[in-house]
């Protein structure tokens, strides 16, 4: 009995909480369409259009590569992407270049050995790309000229030289973990 009476107790204090929040909000005047950055009704997206940006345009092989955000990142896509989609398990133009056997002689970015590996259990794949990562525009995207809505000001801190071009995550993937 006594666990129950806490548990009442707990919903009304809860419930008392969420009240009082939707009272402040009315109190303070805002309606669904002044709250947020879009500016528009948060229940109707039908009116929201995502902003269009402009993408980089260069020919895959006469591109510059990005650098990462952040270590181990997903490198941005630094070509023109137009034709790749759609990417399926049976058909995927990114390998014709990134496969590490072709990447060299592309000058491409060769696909990382995180690739290659069920990183869950550890276990070496021999050269054959792991299927979770056959769709590459799940993680790697195109960069495109937008103004931001809000100022980013985070500074990518790298712990090697190479961190901010290459992978090192096959290798750092269990650092700090205690293994039994």
């Amino acid at each position: 009995m006594m666990k129950v009476t806490k548990v009442l107790v707990l919903l009304l204090c809860v419930l008392f909480a969420f009240g009082t929040a939707l009272a402040a909000d009315k109190k303070s005047g805002l309606s669904d369409d002044e709250i947020g950055f879009r500016k528009t009704p948060l229940m109707d997206e039908d009116k929201t259009m995502p902003v269009e940006g402009k993408y980089k345009a260069a020919l895959p092989g006469s591109s510059k590569t990005v650098d990462r955000s952040f270590e181990n990142s997903p490198p941005l896509i630094s070509h023109d992407a137009t034709g790749i989609a759609p990417i399926t398990m049976n058909m995927n133009e990114c390998l014709n270049c990134h496969m590490p056997e072709n990447a060299k002689g592309l000058k491409a970015t060769a696909i990382p050995k995180s690739h290659f590996m069920d990183i869950s259990e550890g276990k070496d794949l021999k050269g054959q790309l792991n299927g979770h990562n056959y769709n590459c525009t799940q993680c790697h995207v195109q960069p495109s000229k937008v103004t931001p809505l809000i100022d980013n000001r985070f500074k990518p801190a790298f712990r090697g030289k190479n961190d901010k071009h290459r992978s090192n995550l096959a290798d750092k993937v269990n650092e700090g973990v205690e293994l039994n």
